[in-house]
């Protein structure tokens, strides 16, 4: 006959703290002792207690649009930024037009002649 494991249930943040200490002191326990039985169900308890106190939420709708917004106007800058380089760089010898559409940066690059 097995002895009876007494786990008290994980009702604060100190409760799940102390749980965790003991799960880590119990983690190589024989199976089938009285301590795997104890880590079990201490286990199934923090991991209850983890959903409903440390749940991971997905992103909300606002958040992902502001993200892909943000992207947007990264890459944009990136565009904008590559075209004001390549002109400061090669301003002697190349004209350099850019303009920022909706969708995309568009860079004109051209050699001029009269310039070198």
């Amino acid at each position: 006959m097995s002895m009876p494991v007494l786990v008290e249930p994980i009702r604060t943040e100190a409760d799940y703290e102390r749980a965790l200490l003991r799960v880590q002191e119990l983690w190589d326990a024989p199976q089938g002792s009285p301590q795997s039985v104890e880590l079990e169900v201490l286990a199934s308890l923090v991991s209850d207690y983890e959903e409903y106190h440390h749940k991971i939420r997905p992103p909300d709708e606002m958040r992902g649009r502001d993200a892909l917004v943000g992207g947007i106007l990264t890459g944009f800058m990136l565009g904008v930024t590559f075209c004001l380089l390549i002109a400061y760089i090669f301003e002697p010898i190349i004209s350099v037009s850019c303009s920022v559409k909706i969708d995309r940066v568009d860079c004109t690059i051209l050699y001029d002649p009269e310039k070198s």
